[in-house]
């Protein structure tokens, strides 16, 4: 597994993913340019959004946005993460989105629940995440990127022992 390094991500790397990162399809749904705006505009930024490197590759990104339980007994982060294209498919996923787990544990400890929304037909996604503890709790119909998709509600407890 690489070892990732994150930082705080800055304009001009949002900038450079927006406008280099493509997927193959159907994947392509996730190309960052896709949302252009809120990828590369830092006040449309969620509370957390952090760079992946491995040396001096950039390697992904994690965005989070955190929340009260329903029930007020914690908090939840609704993650939401990519992988660079010439990285997918490499069996790194799983690694990638514990790493991911372990920055956002370092930076908001008093996370208790983590959520993750996944277009169904993204069954890779689903994988890794299942492999990382997370359950499918529900469907439900998006609007996503301009596309009507049925998208899974994942959620995991914050995983303390990580």
């Amino acid at each position: 597994m690489p070892d990732y390094s994150f930082n705080t991500m800055s304009a001009p790397a949002a900038l450079r993913i927006a406008d280099g990162w493509r997927y193959e399809a159907p994947y392509d749904f996730f190309n960052p340019a896709a949302d252009y705006e809120d990828f590369t505009n830092p006040e449309r930024w969620p509370g957390v959004f952090q760079l992946a490197k491995t040396g001096d590759q950039v390697a992904g990104y994690f965005r989070s946005e955190l929340a009260e339980t329903a029930d007020g007994s914690g908090i939840t982060a609704d993650i939401a993460l990519g992988l660079a294209p010439e990285l997918v498919d490499r069996g790194l996923g799983a690694g990638f989105v514990t790493a991911c787990l372990l920055r956002l544990r370092e930076l908001h400890p008093e996370v208790t629940t983590v959520t993750a929304e996944i277009p169904e037909f993204n069954t890779r996604a689903l994988r890794v995440f299942e492999e990382c503890g997370f359950e499918v709790i529900g469907r439900q119909k998006q609007i996503v990127n301009g596309a009507k998709l049925q998208v899974l509600l994942l959620t995991g407890h914050y995983l303390s022992s990580l």
